[in-house]
Order: structure tokens, then C-alpha cells, then sequence
């Protein structure tokens, strides 16, 4: 996959984390996905189409995600509830948006984010794309962003 692809993710992740949080993000070394299934306990999906299609996943553990919706809505959150599953997916949706910015040649479209908790569920990847993931840690917890897309 190439870094013009995933760079754009990268710099997203950073900024919205920084940006919208003040939580700065230490980003770890990308490696490829083994498997469909989450790395963290919840997980915003986007999908792309146009002349690239594929999703970006987002996902958070359970302690990153709690602190997040406690900070960006000023109210203290213990366990997922939807108040938390709607901030996952607007943390994916800016996130995702941000990044599209980088690829207007491809004319992309983005879906709305979908959430899903717990790591039992499989992500549908495209078919013949091996996901990159790039890993982050914070002082509230970690983030991996997997990365999934191919030129049609």
C-alpha cells in the first residue's frame, strides 16, 4: 500500500485526537492485518467508493473511548452507552473526512460512520486488500486505524 495512502489517515488521526481532545497521540509502527477482526473493543467502519473504494476502521479501546465522550460532552462515562457509540462514530466520521481531503483525484464518496462494541464482530474488507494498520497510544488508551483501500 502506498505511504501517499496512508499518510493522510496518519495525519487525521493526530490531528482530530490533538485537535478536538487535547490528547496527543504517539504513533506506533504500521503493520498488516492478520484476520477480520477489530484490534479494539469499539469500532467506528467508513466506507469509500468512487475511484477507490475500501473503509477505514477505527477502533478504540474501551478506556479511550469512555474518556473521549466524557471530555467532548462534560460528563463522566463508565461503561458504553450511546451517548459513547455516537462519539466513536463522529471520532471516525472527522477523522475520515479530514483525510478525504487528500484524495480529491479520486473523487470519493464517504458513508456515515457504523459502530459496532466488542471483538467478536468481522470487518468486511474489500475482497484482494490486505489491511494496513497503524497503531497509536495515548495516556487514555489506544486507537488502531486500519486502512483498506484500492484503486478501481
Amino acid at each position: 500500500m502506498k505511504a501517499a495512502y496512508i499518510n493522510p489517515f496518519i495525519l487525521s488521526t493526530l490531528t482530530v485526537f490533538d485537535t478536538m481532545l487535547d490528547c496527543p497521540l504517539t504513533r506506533g509502527e504500521p503493520y498488516m492485518k492478520k484476520g477480520v477482526q477489530p484490534e479494539e473493543e469499539i469500532t467506528g467502519i467508513i466506507g469509500y467508493s468512487g475511484h477507490a473504494e475500501g473503509c477505514v476502521v477505527i477502533s478504540l479501546s474501551l478506556q479511550l473511548a469512555l474518556r473521549a465522550t466524557s471530555v467532548l460532552l462534560e460528563k463522566q462515562f463508565t461503561a458504553v452507552e450511546q451517548d459513547v457509540v455516537d462519539t466513536v462514530g463522529e471520532l471516525a466520521n472527522m477523522i475520515a473526512g479530514q483525510a478525504k481531503k487528500h484524495f480529491e483525484a479520486f473523487e470519493l464518496r464517504v458513508t456515515l460512520p457504523t459502530v459496532m462494541t466488542g471483538k467478536s464482530h468481522s470487518i468486511g474488507y474489500p475482497k484482494g486488500v490486505v489491511a494496513m494498520c497503524i497503531p497509536f497510544d495515548s495516556a487514555w488508551g489506544t486507537i488502531v486505524v486500519d486502512f483498506a483501500l484500492k484503486e478501481v
